[in-house]
């Protein structure tokens, strides 16, 4: 454990660095190699990366200042039997680390499944019974098909997606928006359990930090950045989930969605990404053969 803590509380304390965002802190290991070095680095040295300001610069050169906040989050983190994953191990998901600004740290309950493709099934939580049914069913299939499935562990869609992907015996990855203490939604604590028990949980917040509005679009880029491609079931005009259609577009993953009624609010959001951005519709999607091959084929 003495070799465990040593060897992650530097990652905790760059964490603790105010305004160090995730795309600096990628670029930070990128020129230093490890959170050690960029620790020990001269102020000449940091000032070589570009966009560092220095006020960054001074907070890591006297990051001493932070190392109690680390420590007590790392000492919680081995006291719950938390696993940790960094940026630079070799089972870091291979997928998110080639978006601009992956996590650098993520804790984590259960087991990540390096080999199995990552299709993530995202929805409204206020979906119809038509939405629910459909996420079951979708997931449930993909599932079948090898693909781990994941979603945000949130009310409707995306519990349905879990639920599907779990039903079939198959593999799901929940991302929360809050930390691995701070289940949210409180009904779906059983599920994280089921969750754990046939995938995994990943979180990169505080243990301890409750799932605010703010988190969730935090939140969305890591399932779209784990994702071979990302299915939209339903979702209003303005929604979290088509944030994470554009993040996962962006990231130059598949897009697919779910036709639903033209009288339902909830197909708003699914029907403008099928006109407006030409995203492929989802029975489309279901009479590809050789889906696995559609997505890996690098």
């Amino acid at each position: 454990m003495q070799d465990s803590y040593k060897k992650y509380l530097p990652w905790f304390i760059l964490r603790e660095i105010p305004f160090l965002g995730n795309t600096l802190y990628k670029k930070l290991i990128d020129r230093f190699q490890t959170p050690e070095n960029v620790l020990t680095a001269s102020e000449a040295e940091l000032g070589s990366v570009g966009r560092i300001s220095v006020k960054i610069i001074d907070d890591i050169f006297h990051h001493k200042k932070f190392m109690d906040k680390a420590q007590i989050e790392l000492e919680q983190i081995f006291k719950n039997n938390i696993n940790i994953v960094t940026l630079v191990d070799p089972f870091y998901p291979g997928l998110l680390k080639q978006i601009p600004d992956p996590p650098p740290v993520l804790t984590y309950y259960g087991t990540f499944d390096s080999e199995s493709p990552c299709l993530s099934i995202i929805g409204s939580r206020t979906a119809t019974s038509y939405g629910l049914s459909t996420a079951e069913n979708l997931s449930y299939k993909l599932a079948l098909k090898g693909f781990q499935i994941v979603s945000g562990l949130a009310r409707g869609i995306d519990t349905m997606a879990h639920k599907g992907a779990l039903k079939a015996k198959g593999k799901t990855i929940a991302v929360l928006g809050s930390g691995l203490k701070k289940i949210y939604p409180k009904e779906n604590e059983p599920l994280f359990h089921d969750i754990i028990e046939n995938g995994i949980v990943f979180s990169e917040f505080k243990l301890d930090a409750d799932p605010i509005p703010g988190h969730f679009p935090i939140r969305n880029r890591i399932i779209a950045g784990l994702s071979c491609g990302s299915v939209i079931v339903e979702a209003a005009k303005r929604s979290g989930s088509l944030i994470t259609a554009r993040l996962a577009s962006e990231y130059n993953r598949e897009v697919f969605a779910v036709p639903g009624s033209i009288k339902s609010r909830n197909s708003e959001g699914t029907h403008y990404l099928l006109t407006d951005m030409d995203i492929v519709p989802i029975p489309d999607f279901l009479k590809i053969p050789h889906v696995h091959h559609l997505f890996f084929h690098e």
